[in-house]
């Protein structure tokens, strides 16, 4: 197993040094990852924005021309500074532009502004590859060695995991887009229009007037962003071999979400307020390194005791970064947007929860994947095989132990039959999966085939010829050779 690792790190490393020496001809030279620095004035606000909006439309416009170096330039010092969640609205009609409800404080000196996504996305990339590779920094579930923050470039996963999730879906539909103009112009109309839309009552319909204000500078922003995330090079925006895709999101070129996980895992702040309570196992392995981050996660996803408990909650993390005597959060924000009453009903648990110190969350066994978020095969756990055929119409048949089988029809579909014989088309399969392209390829010392597959599992050839592999939930699978056909037929 030390030698299959030692083969598939290298790997790993060549990919990413072909990487880099081939976008260093075009991109300028690596810089080191900065970190986030203190903000130099307190943050603007949506409203302190607004004035700025029409400005900036009238210098751009048309804003889905070609937008002129001067207001490219302006619209980089409106947006480079400010924070990557102040507005990311990608148009969704449904999707509050900035939420009615307090999200929780902003870390003071951990911010996560856009600078740091744009200024050098090669550099980030490179950063997390060999992050990825370096096996302290694979935290799994139930650790949380914020220790290594530093080491093991928490930071840059974050940012990475913003480049990802606002630029991987910007361009993916700009592939396929004729017209921005129009788009968002009958989205414009659908939010002010639509009789079934998000004004359902009348606290929300005293806001139709600012959502169409916030409209207008979500459009600006996102013109600006696309024009930003056209500009990166493709290599960054490529898969991380070191970290698994989950199989729970379907993410073509994204990886946002699994980034997300190991920046907050490695100890960036911002990512841990973004994070939530997920995974007990990771709420109670912060609580280990970190109390306020701890408590700031079990309060955006706890229902237990309903709001008065998320409140008691944020209250112990405010009272606990209070303790430092040095705010690491900006809680400026909780009298404005929670009422007095609201305070007044988590006080009592806030004193309960001080009291009794951290309780540990309960925490579930039955989760089957072992390593996620990083692509490295665990030990295994058992074996299975499946068999090969080649059906009455000459199509390659994988047969499970079970009985289950699975093909690809003419038609390039995934196709799957029960051992009752039931049939059906299947969405995703082991075999649809291996048309999607391998992530590197070597010959081992026996001169046999190795290859990453797309998930980041390695495969081999043993001396007969079966194929194996083993998954992240810790099964090794046994592809066997195909079945010798009957006398007298032919392959």
């Amino acid at each position: 197993m030390a030698a299959l690792a030692g083969e598939r790190l290298m790997a790993v490393r060549r990919i990413a040094l072909f990487a880099a020496l081939w976008w260093g001809i075009c991109w300028p030279a690596f810089v080191p990852v900065a970190a986030a620095e203190p903000p130099s004035s307190p943050l603007p606000t949506a409203a302190d924005f607004a004035s700025e909006v029409p400005r900036l439309r009238r210098l751009c416009a048309p804003l889905w021309g070609d937008l002129s170096p001067e207001c490219m330039a302006e619209l980089d010092r409106a947006y480079l500074d400010r924070d990557v969640d102040d507005n990311f609205i990608f148009g969704s009609l449904w999707r509050r532009v900035w939420p009615l409800h307090w999200q929780g404080p902003r870390p003071l000196r951990d911010r996560l502004v856009w600078r740091h996504v744009f200024e050098d996305p090669l550099a980030l990339r490179i950063a997390v590859d060999e992050a990825a590779a370096d096996p302290q920094c694979q935290a799994k579930r139930g650790e949380a060695p914020h220790r290594l923050r530093e080491d093991c470039a928490a930071d840059a996963f974050a940012r990475l995991s913003v480049l990802h999730r606002d630029c991987g879906r910007a361009l993916e539909r700009d592939e396929y887009m004729d017209d921005w103009a129009a788009w968002w112009e009958r989205s414009r109309q659908g939010l002010a229009e639509d009789p079934e839309g998000p004004y359902q009552n009348t606290e929300s319909r005293r806001n139709r007037a600012l959502d169409a204000q916030a409209f207008d500078e979500s459009e600006l922003q996102f013109a600006w962003r696309l024009r930003k995330c056209r500009a990166v090079p493709p290599a960054a925006m490529g898969r991380i071999v070191g970290v698994q895709l989950t199989p729970l999101h379907f993410r073509a070129r994204r990886q946002s979400f699994e980034l997300l996980a190991a920046a907050a895992r490695l100890g960036s702040t911002w990512a841990n307020t973004r994070y939530g309570d997920r995974d007990a196992a990771e709420v109670n392995a912060t609580a280990e390194s970190d109390l306020v981050l701890a408590y700031l996660r079990r309060a955006k996803g706890t229902s237990r005791g309903g709001r008065c408990w998320r409140l008691a909650y944020l209250l112990a993390a405010r009272e606990y970064d209070s303790r430092t005597g040095d705010l690491r959060f900006d809680w400026s924000g909780l009298e404005r947007h929670v009422s007095q009453a609201a305070i007044d009903c988590a006080r009592p648990v806030v004193e309960r929860i001080l009291r009794e110190g951290w309780q540990p969350m309960e925490e579930q066994d039955d989760l089957a994947d072992l390593t996620w978020p990083w692509a490295v095969a665990p030990p295994v756990l058992e074996t299975r095989f499946i068999r090969r055929r080649l059906d009455e119409n000459g199509r390659m048949r994988w047969v499970y132990e079970s009985g289950y089988q699975v093909w690809i029809s003419r038609g390039r579909e995934s196709n799957s039959a029960a051992a009752d014989g039931t049939e059906m088309i299947v969405s995703h399969t082991r075999i649809s999966k291996r048309r999607l392209p391998r992530l590197g390829q070597w010959v081992d010392e026996h001169g046999r085939p190795r290859w990453l597959d797309y998930d980041g599992v390695e495969h081999w050839i043993d001396a007969g010829g079966a194929e194996h592999w083993v998954d992240f939930g810790g099964t090794e699978w046994i592809l066997l050779p195909p079945d010798p056909l009957p006398d007298g037929q032919r392959r």
